[in-house]
């Protein structure tokens, strides 16, 4: 069994991707989970990478999202990469597979993902697709190629609930809502959710600051995190930044980003004021530049607004000394607002 630290709300963490460039939606987000963390006297903040998709370098961009973090006056207690942790999180598998040897939790899955997204609709939140338990009613004759899933509780067996800071006790049936869960995938890749699942825990996470469209994963990851016999922590959920036309910010969108910013002349305490606004951290018809330890002092979940609100007609151009926000898409440029939704 692989060690776990003792949870405490006083240590918190920040988990970027390295699939892209770092966005306001990320600043947003970080802010909230440092300055939750920081308002303890004896905090301690971890900013892991999550790199688990070692087919791909992302040196590169892991090193800019660093950068960048530093640039906006970020710091942490420590430095993690997922793809150090694939030993973890492959005892962390067979763990859960050991439980019950005559009935395992685990089974082998031959869908593909055109199957599943011809079963199943994608949430309009958070994208994911409930799957039907078509391998779970029929397992592969054979588990090579395969997924490995996990089962959850039947419909209506045991409920999950997640503890919210900010949108309060939310109650989830895995099987009714999300479906048997991937922990490894055909690629021989572990999955998001099983990874952070075991990552909280074994770096003591006592609470979990990110946005509104992972509240559903976070049942998940508590079903998982029981599994392995890992405590059950508390999490605070930001409703999203939307961009024109009611779409979530996104790396795969393209974004904008700070280095985009940075090359504007925007400053730090711009970047920051603008997040901390966004969040109702202070009140101001128009954000103000302010640094990081000046937020700390601000911070309260009970600022934050859950929605559905859309700041219709904010831009960004006059805060970032530019006459209009643009956005570089296809060659060309376009114009966003930004929204809080919940």
């Amino acid at each position: 069994m692989f060690s776990a630290l003792q949870n405490l709300p006083s240590t918190g963490r920040f988990a970027p991707s390295p699939t892209g460039k770092l966005h306001i939606g990320n600043v947003y987000t970080a802010l909230g989970a440092y300055l939750s963390t920081r308002r303890f006297p004896h905090s301690r903040f971890i900013l892991r990478i999550e790199d688990l998709d070692t087919s791909k370098d992302t040196r590169k961009e892991s090193e800019k999202i660093i950068e960048n973090l530093e640039w906006l006056g970020f710091d942490w207690d420590e430095l993690v990469f997922q793809s150090q942790r694939l030993d973890i999180y492959r005892e962390a598998l067979k763990e859960i597979r050991d439980i019950d040897p005559e009935d395992p939790l685990l089974y082998p899955c031959s869908c593909s993902r055109k199957e599943i997204c011809a079963q199943s609709p994608a949430d309009p939140i958070d994208g994911m697709r409930v799957y039907k338990g078509k391998c779970r009613k029929n397992p592969p004759s054979s588990s090579q190629g395969c997924s490995i899933r996990l089962k959850v509780p039947r419909a209506g067996e045991k409920r999950i609930e997640v503890r919210d800071f900010i949108f309060g006790p939310r109650i989830f049936d895995l099987e009714k809502q999300i479906g048997d869960a991937v922990l490894k995938r055909r690629d021989g890749q572990f999955t998001y959710q099983l990874a952070v699942a075991v990552d909280d825990g074994i770096e003591g996470i006592g609470q979990v600051v990110r946005g509104r469209d992972l509240l559903k994963s976070s049942a998940l990851q508590i079903y998982i995190r029981r599994l392995l016999s890992l405590k059950d922590l508390r999490f605070a959920h930001l409703p999203l930044i939307l961009e024109n036309g009611g779409v979530k910010m996104s790396k795969s969108r393209g974004s904008a980003d700070v280095s985009l910013l940075r090359e504007w002349g925007a400053s730090p305490e711009q970047i920051i004021g603008f997040c901390a606004w966004l969040m109702n951290l202070y009140p101001a018809p128009e954000p103000v530049p302010m640094g990081i330890e000046e937020c700390v002092k601000l911070f309260s979940y009970k600022k934050v607004k859950f929605g559905p609100n859309r700041l219709k007609d904010r831009e960004l151009p006059a805060y970032f000394s530019d006459p209009h926000w643009w956005k570089r898409s296809g060659g060309s440029y376009r114009r966003i607002e930004y929204g809080i939704y919940g």
